[in-house]
């Protein structure tokens, strides 16, 4: 049977956000107050790895479904008090990609990233901008992106999106918007920090 997630701690600095090569550096951003560490969510069963910092909540679902983990601040469930956006780290990975996305069998994992990425804009959200993104050696997408939730709250967002095998892993990092500037690094870390694609060989 498959082995059950695992919560790991580790001690990582928070380092600023790296210039990207052949962009010019990002503009200054506001400092972030958060822990100065991150613990790892890991799931052989789902083959992903997560950093993410120390203290927030990792939430696992229950039974088949393509979120693998939420993570927030707040514990799971818990309501924000004002109704802004909570600040929230969520990894889904889709299986059968292709299919579910309504392009055939072994789409190429770009036509099923930009597949993805048309049902979020048709459903309201807006890819404000897109660019390749390599992490941990799973070339993908980088994208920032906003969307208005079905309770008329808004999120503006970065996410990281890679297919491969025709399984397709999207990481939302979202804030409201007037607190995203303060959590852009932060996300930038968790995000070049992820691996998505971690196959266990059987032993």
């Amino acid at each position: 049977p498959s082995s059950p997630p695992e919560l790991r701690q580790a001690a990582i600095p928070i380092a600023p956000m790296p210039p990207q090569e052949g962009g010019a550096p990002p503009a200054a951003q506001a400092p972030v107050t958060e822990p100065q560490a991150l613990a790892v969510f890991e799931s052989e069963a789902r083959g992903v790895r997560v950093a993410y910092p120390e203290g927030w909540a990792a939430t696992v679902p229950d039974g088949p479904s393509p979120y693998v983990v939420t993570i927030q601040r707040e514990p799971s469930g818990e309501q924000v008090a004002d109704g802004s956006a909570p600040v929230v780290i969520e990894l889904l990975k889709y299986a059968g990609a292709s299919g579910r996305f309504g392009l055939e069998a072994g789409a190429p994992g770009d036509e099923v990233v930009g597949r993805f990425l048309e049902q979020f804009t048709e459903s309201g959200g807006r890819v404000l901008r897109k660019e390749p993104f390599t992490v941990q050696g799973a070339a993908g997408w980088l994208a920032e992106a906003e969307g208005t939730d079905p309770l008329g709250v808004t999120h503006h967002m970065l996410l990281y999106l890679a297919a491969e095998n025709d399984v397709l892993a999207v990481l939302f990092c979202q804030a409201p918007p007037e607190a995203f500037e303060a959590h852009r690094a932060l996300f930038h870390e968790v995000i070049i920090r992820l691996e998505p694609f971690v196959y266990v060989p059987e032993s």
